[in-house]
């Protein structure tokens, strides 16, 4: 147990060190952000399982399961109406006995584009 509290909390360090690092300008709203400006979101998750729900709907124990996961949204203005997405995501899971299975790696991360449509000016 102790181990897993070191390993958290090594974890948590590195993740505030990586976003203290990150020099962001946001701005809110629903519009798309400046060209050359834009927000950064990152995330932590820690997941860990040893029971589960059998067909009858009552707990049973299972093999132990762990994930840790830190993943970051990137939102960039690229051109006036115009925006980069980028949402990269790491992670490290664990299956105990019997499999001992063990995944470092990508998890699910995604990437794409915003466009604004219309652009609505106040009538004076």
């Amino acid at each position: 147990m102790r181990r897993i509290l070191f390993r958290l909390a090594r974890f948590m360090a590195l993740t505030a060190g990586f976003t203290a690092g990150l020099v962001t300008f946001t701005r809110a709203g629903a519009w798309t952000p400046d060209p050359g400006h834009g927000e950064v979101i990152v995330t932590t998750l820690f997941d860990q399982a040893d029971v589960a729900f059998n067909q009858a709907g009552h707990f049973t124990p299972t093999q132990l399961y762990r994930t840790l996961q830190l993943g970051a949204y990137v939102d960039v203005g690229v051109t006036d109406g115009l925006a980069a997405l980028i949402k990269p995501t790491v992670q490290s899971s664990t299956l105990g006995a019997p499999e001992n299975q063990r995944y470092t790696g990508l998890g699910d991360s995604e990437i794409g584009a915003q466009a604004r449509l219309c652009v609505m000016t106040p009538a004076f």
